[in-house]
């Protein structure tokens, strides 16, 4: 069976997620880098959900969009430090204290510290103006930028994609079905997140 192929009985935003996942992936990562306070790891497990032969492209996507994205917000924090904390601190779910804790890291490890942000639940886009108020190297944060997103997005990616395939055509469950527990986990994660983490 070809899964890249559309079945017509499938919902109408799997269709989307199949034409535009890997594009929506990257723009949504960038978005993410600078000021959007939805992970991309949505768009990129939802698309390795509809098209999990081609789970590594909206990982390797959002990766690159997480770069691109990383070097404006770097740039702009370069010039207008004082506007990039208060963009900062108007991102629902960006506590003083992970400010505060993001910078302790780079003060200590300096731009390897982004690496250990998916562990922290601290986004990127704080460690982007830490490093850019340090003077950090820009090259060398953007470098490590890549494991720091790969160590979630390919998980994710690869892991909704296996997923899909268990549902499918070992349970023998529907495309629908999944998408719709997919997008009640995420709910469940902000639930959590913005009264427990970010409270």
């Amino acid at each position: 069976m070809d899964m890249s192929s559309a079945p017509e009985s499938e919902p109408r935003i799997a269709g989307l997620l199949r034409e535009h996942g890997t594009r929506t992936s990257f723009i949504w990562a960038t978005a993410e880098a600078i000021a959007l306070f939805l992970v991309p790891d949505i768009p990129v497990g939802a698309t390795a959900v509809v098209d999990p032969r081609r789970w590594w492209r909206p990982a390797v996507a959002a990766m690159a969009g997480s770069v691109v994205g990383g070097l404006a917000m770097y740039g702009f924090a370069s010039a207008f430090p004082d506007a990039a904390d208060a963009l900062i601190s108007l991102v629902p779910g960006i506590p003083d204290r992970m400010v505060e804790e993001a910078g302790r890291a780079l003060d200590a490890s300096g731009s390897v510290a982004v690496v250990g942000a998916p562990f922290r639940g601290i986004p990127y886009k704080v460690y982007v103006v830490g490093a850019a108020e340090r003077s950090e190297d820009l090259a060398r944060f953007l470098l490590w930028t890549i494991p720091s997103r790969a160590i979630r997005m390919v998980p994710i990616s690869a892991g909704c994609a296996l997923a899909r395939l268990v549902w499918t055509r070992v349970l023998g469950w529907s495309l629908r079905s999944a998408l719709v527990l997919y997008a009640a986990v995420w709910v469940a994660i902000y639930l959590v997140y913005f009264t427990v983490v970010a409270s």
